[in-house]
């Protein structure tokens, strides 16, 4: 009896053995598959996300260089506008600057004789007879004619030199052709006002200089012509170097450029 109860605990131990090893064989099984599954799954969906990732990222560089590329045509058509407009801007001030020597030119004959005398000796070389066998047949309109029409009117050149610098351009053309007209003037009456006196010029003066530029101007003794256009031309060129320089003139500029019109075209003669 104890021999077989000895036998059925032997059998029973070794079943129960058989048993766990089995359960931990199915076990270990079950979860090497379950891993096997999840790493499979893992990889799957890392290379998922690494293929949508390159996707994106080309998608973005593609973005990226189309943005560059649409920035560098605006720039360089921002810039290609910018030179243009420069180049017409020179143009124009060179064109201006052009007039004004053309009309220092053809007005020289004359104002360099009124130039080198003294204003005291103004009205009296007005009657001498040799004075008025030189210059006695001055056409007023012929000295208009040359000075005007040589580039054509000035206001072509109006919109791209800016205002002032146009303003400096035609007064500095009234100015000479004032001074001309009253020198025909006092050909024909000798006891007209000395020319340095012209209310008209005077007002131009003021206006483009300011008004303390008459106390420096009543001070010359001779020159006085070569005082006022060489004041007006550093004038020019100096608003010329401001404006090619990208300063954008202020709101005072401008007014004083509607003043220096008004009083040109007040004292420029009318043919």
């Amino acid at each position: 009896m104890n021999f077989a109860l000895t036998t059925i605990l032997t059998s029973s131990a070794t079943a129960g053995f058989v048993v766990w090893l089995l359960r931990e064989w199915i076990g270990t099984r079950i979860k090497e598959s379950i891993k096997n599954e999840y790493d499979t799954k893992l990889e799957t969906h890392k290379a998922t996300l690494a293929e949508s990732y390159s996707e994106h990222l080309l998608k973005l560089q593609s973005q990226v260089d189309q943005g560059i590329s649409s920035s560098e045509l605006v720039v360089n058509a921002l810039l290609t506008g910018q030179k243009a407009v420069m180049e017409r801007k020179l143009q124009s001030i060179e064109t201006l600057w052009g007039q004004i020597l053309h009309v220092k030119k053809e007005t020289g004959a004359y104002l360099t004789f009124i130039d080198v005398l003294y204003v005291t000796q103004y009205q009296g070389s007005l009657n001498n007879p040799k004075f008025r066998d030189l210059f006695g047949d001055i056409n007023l309109k012929s000295i208009m004619k040359g000075c005007i029409d040589r580039n054509g009117p000035l206001a072509t050149n109006r919109l791209y030199s800016g205002e002032h610098l146009w303003a400096l351009a035609f007064a500095y053309q009234a100015i000479c052709l004032r001074i001309c007209m009253l020198l025909v003037e006092c050909l024909k009456d000798p006891k007209s006002p000395t020319w340095n006196k012209d209310e008209h010029l005077r007002k131009i003066l003021s206006d483009v200089l300011g008004a303390s530029s008459l106390s420096e101007f009543d001070k010359q003794e001779t020159l006085l012509v070569s005082w006022i256009q060489n004041s007006i031309e550093t004038k020019f060129l100096e608003t010329a170097g401001e404006i090619t320089s990208g300063k954008t003139l202020s709101k005072d500029a401008h007014a004083q450029a509607n003043e220096i019109m008004k009083s040109s075209m007040a004292a420029i003669p009318r043919s």
